[in-house]
């Protein structure tokens, strides 16, 4: 081993740290190791394992800045792709999209059979081997779960290449394949159970609801809720509101859903509702260090804006919008971390779209608190007029840092994580002409055969 005295002390102190279950110990330890220098390849490989494994612990806890720092360390002392891999992933998150394009490269060029780099290469318009994919694709011993995450990656460089029929073709297999893999889990989108959700949320949540709950819930105006269909524009929506100095975006997250049932069905009791209001406007300002607006984008928090309401009389919703048919087809091109049965369907997707325009067209009818439309079109046409707007209705004054929201450093965990680096471009506006063909039904159910 060629090690010297100094690396091998430390790793002897941190292997008994690390026996001992001290892990901050062991860590240090080990640091102090590796900035010594381990010659020894096994050892080397054994360190970076235990980096790896503490940079997932700190990734599942939400520590992603802790965590890229534990895989680059790892990255230096054994630079297989998985650790490429997970550290690209991470450093996506953060926003540090050149070095995170960089370590997927090194993962693809380590592993050119590494799927899951390939598809956010591909999800970061980067023109990757497509010919690598293919000869993967082809291959008869590869997985079902496998093929389709090839076949989202392959569609997604395919279209960047104007390859439009071909990227369908990958497209349909891909999501055919999710879809049965779902199903067979027992995951599997009902179109009348979600008719029957919106019906009984429309009939609980009226205009007598609201004047029964008047005066409930905490006052604070902190809160803002972006709403819509995923892939409407509510991450970008968040982002440029994030970027003003007074406003913290907490991203997505099930914390609406997790007051409902602690409330429970109804009828309500105001002190419990005042309670459970203001322990979530107490945690918020804990989370966002006291920032004047605190913006939830979960998407699905359209079906609950009735108890938000009720909670919030002083929050803001915005709702946002996008082409059906961009929407459709833009959910059709993603694998989402967590799937969401209707998105593999065009046909399930155009109808849950369809109930969900119902729903927003009752909150417009009941709501009390306000709710602005924002267009993701007219956002992209005119991106300072429409984000004067967003700025005057949350009650924050102009700043052009918005302007920029590309540049700003935070975590974005959704799917729209790459698109949000950049600034804004036309190019996904009325994307789904280029696909005209393939979603004749599709357009008939969202409203009429529109011309391409």
């Amino acid at each position: 081993m060629a090690n010297d005295g100094s690396a091998l002390d430390a790793l002897r102190s941190a292997l008994a740290h690390h026996r001992a279950e001290r892990l901050d110990e062991a860590e240090d330890a080990y640091r102090a190791a590796a900035e010594a220098g381990i010659g020894d390849e096994p050892i080397r490989r054994l360190v970076a394992a235990f980096f790896v494994a503490r940079g997932k612990a700190a990734a599942e806890s939400g520590r992603l800045t802790d965590a890229a720092d534990r895989y680059r360390l790892a990255v230096t002392l054994s630079a297989d792709a998985e650790t490429l891999l997970l550290l690209g992933d991470v450093l996506s998150k953060l926003g540090e999209i050149d070095t995170a394009i960089d370590a997927l490269r090194r993962a693809v060029a380590a592993d050119p059979g590494l799927i899951a780099a390939h598809r956010m290469l591909a999800a970061a318009g980067v023109p990757e081997s497509i010919v690598t994919l293919r000869a993967v694709w082809e291959r008869p011993d590869v997985a079902r779960d496998e093929r389709a995450a090839i076949g989202f990656a392959l569609a997604g460089l395919l279209d960047r290449e104007n390859q439009f029929d071909e990227a369908f073709a990958y497209l349909e297999t891909a999501n055919t394949l999710t879809r049965t893999l779902l199903r067979e889990a027992g995951r599997i989108y009902d179109r009348t159970a979600q008719r029957r959700y919106i019906d009984e949320h429309m009939f609980t949540f009226d205009a007598a609801f609201f004047e029964r709950m008047a005066g409930s819930g905490n006052p604070s105006r902190a809160p803002v809720f972006v709403v819509g269909m995923p892939r409407s524009g509510t991450t970008l929506v968040e982002q440029i509101l994030a970027s003003h100095p007074r406003a913290f975006g907490i991203g997505e997250g099930h914390w609406i859903g997790a007051l409902a049932t602690e409330l429970g069905g109804g009828p309500w009791d105001r002190a419990i509702v005042r309670r459970v209001a203001d322990g979530h406007i107490a945690a918020l300002d804990r989370l966002s260090g006291g920032q004047t607006r605190v913006i939830d984008k979960t998407p699905d928090n359209l079906f609950h804006l009735g108890l938000i309401a009720a909670l919030f009389p002083g929050a803001r919703v915005i709702l946002c919008r996008r082409d059906p048919l961009d929407i459709c087809l833009s959910c059709y091109f993603q694998s989402f971390a967590d799937p969401m049965p209707y998105a593999y369907d065009l046909l399930d997707c155009g109808g849950r779209l369809l109930e969900a325009e119902r729903m927003a067209a009752h909150w417009r009818r009941v709501l009390p608190i306000p709710m602005l439309t924002i267009d993701y079109e007219a956002l992209v046409a005119d991106q300072e007029a429409e984000t004067r707007r967003i700025l005057d209705f949350v009650g924050l004054d102009w700043d052009p840092t918005c302007l920029d929201f590309h540049a700003t450093r935070r975590v974005v965990r959704s799917a729209s994580l790459w698109q949000v680096r950049r600034p804004l471009y036309a190019g996904s506006v009325g994307r789904w002409r280029h696909y005209a063909r393939h979603l004749l039904p599709l357009r008939r159910l969202l409203g009429g055969d529109q011309p391409a």
